[in-house]
């Protein structure tokens, strides 16, 4: 999977990957019955941010079922957003 995050603004900290191999959610994928609760910061993909930008992770080989982006802030303001794309074989 590849995921690319765009950031808008004067925000400061950093960002990472987490992943998890929690079970898969019940059918429905109510927030009630979604059970990924234990995440692992990914090694290496802790990456300083300081202001407008993209940030692209490219990953492959990956055996955990969940992956999310975490963002600790240090200041500013502005936004953060990301896109994930998978592809089988």
């Amino acid at each position: 999977y590849s995921i690319q995050a765009i950031i808008t603004g004067t925000v400061t900290g950093s960002i990472k990957l987490q992943g998890s191999s929690d079970p898969a959610p019940d059918a429905n994928f109510s927030a009630a019955n979604f059970p990924v609760v234990n995440w692992t910061d990914i090694a290496g993909s802790t990456q300083s941010v300081t202001g407008i930008g993209t940030i692209t992770w490219d990953v492959s080989r990956s055996a955990y079922s969940w992956v999310r982006v975490v963002y600790t802030a240090a200041s500013g303001t502005g936004n953060i957003s990301a896109q994930i794309f998978t592809k089988g074989f």
